[in-house]
């Protein structure tokens, strides 16, 4: 199936302020096209965004506290695009069950888009805007998902959904995290759906839908290095796949837990409209939790982004340069190594330094375990 561009923006504004996407399904295959089990009825499929795992990223100085993002971005399809059914962007912060958003109270919620009309089904990549930026609270999980307005037809013939990966073993295309994935839901599995109309909440089991939120400072993730995986063959591209399963909880460790697999560790840095070559330091630090955020503005004015690692831990591990906004370093890992580093908690950042400036740009901190 073609997979198309489409921007859309929920208003009629225009901003010269670069737009970077979190990053989070790089190099990521796609299992299926989903609903998360609300298949008939009008629902919100999302993405839970972990605060365990993911900080320092949607910084914006003058909303300390808060991850202010101004879109999202997603894979979307529909099953047959002669007739145009609608959906809506919605954002949501944690509620008091552990992995369950607070959709009753939900951060925003855009008015309908419409994928464009053609023939038999279409699948999309489709970058929208809010109309104003969403601040979510940084201390909780949030949520960022895409409501359709109708349901699937029963039988499937027509209706929205959104493409997902799987980490179960029993999909044919997955991909399988380590050991230090946690075996039940919520831990296990990043994707839900909401159910308006009976006020009902799904997990997705082992599941990661393709739905990411858009922000001004700099993006980038940690990822996972597999070699020779038959079964998510994206994710043996440098460097690897950044899908929540084994970007989180690598299968790095000596034995591993799937036969054959060894993976390495990455990180991707990513700001649009940054020089090429600027600098870019690729920082490591073995520790169970971020430090404190603070803005890299206070060290470099005119920066852009906030230091998340542990000052008195962290080490630089590699240096690298920019070209066409990115830059990437992979971990590797000796076989010796492999047998010691079990449940070895490992946060990645980025820092890029334009030379020319003087001015910063710090990734978000991704935590994985080994």
């Amino acid at each position: 199936m073609r997979k198309h561009l489409l921007i859309a923006v929920a208003v009629a504004t225009s901003s010269l302020v670069a737009q970077n996407n979190l990053s989070s399904f790089l190099n990521m295959a796609v299992t299926f096209t989903s609903r998360n089990g609300a298949n008939f009825v009008p629902a919100t499929i999302y993405t839970r965004i972990n605060q365990a795992n993911y900080a320092g990223w949607g910084v914006d100085v003058t909303q300390p506290g808060f991850r202010v993002f101004t879109g999202l971005r997603f894979d979307i399809q529909d099953q047959d695009l002669a007739t145009q059914d609608t959906y809506q962007l919605t954002a949501f912060t944690a509620s008091t069950t552990p992995g369950v958003p607070n959709t009753a109270a939900p951060l925003a919620t855009t008015g309908n888009f419409t994928l464009p009309v053609g023939t038999g089904a279409g699948a999309f990549l489709v970058s929208a805007n809010f109309a104003t930026p969403v601040a979510a609270p940084a201390n909780a999980d949030v949520f960022v998902g895409v409501s359709t307005t109708l349901g699937w037809t029963n039988p499937i013939t027509d209706g929205l959904s959104i493409w997902a990966t799987a980490g179960d073993a029993t999909s044919a295309v997955r991909d399988e995290a380590g050991f230090a994935e946690p075996v039940v839901a919520p831990g296990n599995t990043y994707s839900g759906q909401y159910t308006p109309s009976t006020l009902t909440h799904g997990f997705a089991v082992r599941r990661q839908s393709h739905i990411e939120p858009i922000f001004t400072s700099p993006a980038g993730v940690a990822s996972a290095l597999h070699y020779n995986d038959p079964f998510h063959v994206p994710a043996n591209t440098f460097p690897g796949t950044t899908c929540m399963h084994s970007g989180l909880n690598p299968d790095s460790r000596s034995p591993s837990r799937i036969a054959n697999r060894a993976d390495d560790v990455g990180m991707t840095f990513r700001h649009t409209g940054i020089p090429d070559n600027s600098v870019v330091f690729f920082l490591a630090d073995i520790s169970p939790a971020f430090g404190p955020e603070f803005p890299l503005a206070g060290f470099l004015p005119g920066s852009f982004g906030a230091m998340c690692v542990n000052q008195a831990s962290v080490q630089m591990i590699a240096l690298g340069f920019t070209l066409g906004g990115s830059a990437s370093n992979v971990i590797t890992f000796g076989a010796s190594t492999r047998s010691f580093i079990a449940g070895l908690p490992l946060i990645q950042q980025a820092v890029a330094l334009d030379p020319a400036t003087n001015i910063g740009y710090a990734s978000p901190c991704t935590k994985q375990t080994l």
